[in-house]
């Protein structure tokens, strides 16, 4: 198996993962509380079903690979930066649902978890936007800088919980 094909039934399978969580999302009637999990996944789910075609069928397509780069570029970026907030929205409320009983704990959470995305977010813009980043580098190391600080949001977030549930035990 080469590694192309490899990529080809991964991402295919990601895909048809993404797919089955929706479906039972929708089965079980969950769409409404967990709505950022459901938007997390629609959206991993349109880009994939957008990028397949392109990376693996362009040329069965009739695709120039100038316009599949572009469809991809323009595709996954923006994709990438909602994918990361999500993720933070996703971490942020499962969080907040498992200490809902638990409400001082839980305000205290909060507080902890907003300065923590905020400086997080904060020490990204300036690291990307510090010297010798100009045009097409300038935004690639900004998203991952955001990328980064969504990382690290959700480890802190992670990290406040597993700190915090021991006495929920």
């Amino acid at each position: 198996m080469t590694a192309k094909l490899l990529v080809e039934y991964v991402s295919v399978a990601d895909l048809l993962i993404c797919a089955a969580v929706l479906l039972f999302l929708r089965k079980r009637n969950l769409l409404s509380d967990f709505r950022y999990l459901a938007t997390f996944v629609a959206v991993r789910a349109t880009t994939e079903a957008i990028t397949i075609p392109v990376l693996f069928f362009r040329k069965d397509l009739g695709i120039s690979k100038q316009l599949a780069y572009g469809i991809y570029f323009y595709t996954t970026w923006p994709s990438l930066i909602l994918q990361a907030v999500l993720m933070v929205f996703v971490v942020y409320s499962v969080y907040s649902m498992a200490l809902a009983p638990f409400e001082p704990l839980r305000k205290l959470g909060n507080i902890i978890f907003r300065w923590v995305a905020g400086i997080s977010v904060a020490v990204s813009f300036g690291v990307a936007i510090g010297p010798h980043m100009f045009g097409q580098s300038y935004v690639a190391n900004l998203i991952a800088q955001l990328q980064q600080a969504a990382a690290f949001s959700r480890c802190a977030c992670c990290c406040l919980f597993a700190s915090h549930s021991s006495p929920l035990v």
